[in-house]
């Protein structure tokens, strides 16, 4: 082997491996006590259940809402045109749709608070007409509640999540009611 001034070097031998010190373990942070919240009180195990798939499938498409204009959104800025009409996605924001998942909420819990939804269907006609910059800055404030909505959804999620979790440490037997039951024998 050589220097780098070209200059041989005796061999040496491989260095020993020293053991690898393990890096110490961090430890998770405590997850937060899950607790029971009043506003939920007044459900029980499996309404909650309920309200928490309603909310969740609620956020989903909250969120594909805002997919859909944020798309219109791109598309104006590109420069497209008006022009282009898809009736499919005019009927995902129709009014009807939007508004049906907020009234399942209502009646499963009415004492949730939860933003205001834009009229999707409205806005998407005019995006869809032409591109006024100011339909640009109405899609952006429109996107901007869609969040807040479905931000909204995600913490009423969590509130349910834990309501549930602290039920079920209260009464264990309670989770077993998720649980499918196995077949039952047939008399003979």
């Amino acid at each position: 082997m050589f220097d780098t001034h070209g200059s041989t070097l005796a061999p040496t031998s491989a260095p020993t491996p020293t053991p690898t010190a393990r890096a110490p373990r961090r430890r998770p942070a405590p997850r937060p006590e899950p607790e029971r919240h009043p506003a939920l009180a007044h459900l029980d195990v499996e309404q909650l259940r309920h309200l928490r798939t309603v909310l969740d499938d609620e956020e989903r498409r909250v969120r594909y809402w805002g997919r859909i204009l944020r798309g219109r959104r791109e598309e104006l800025l590109a420069g497209a045109t008006g022009a282009r009409r898809d009736d499919r996605l005019a009927r995902v924001l129709d009014d009807t749709t939007v508004g049906a998942g907020r009234q399942v909420l209502s009646a499963l819990a009415p004492e949730l608070s939860l933003p205001a939804l834009p009229a999707l269907l409205e806005l998407w006609s005019r995006a869809l007409e032409g591109a006024a910059p100011s339909i640009v800055d109405e899609l952006v404030a429109a996107e901007q509640r869609l969040v807040d909505y479905a931000e909204a959804l995600r913490a009423h999620v969590v509130a349910a999540t834990s309501d549930l979790i602290a039920r079920y440490r209260h009464q264990p037997g309670l989770c077993l009611a998720a649980l499918p039951l196995p077949p039952q024998r047939r008399a003979r």
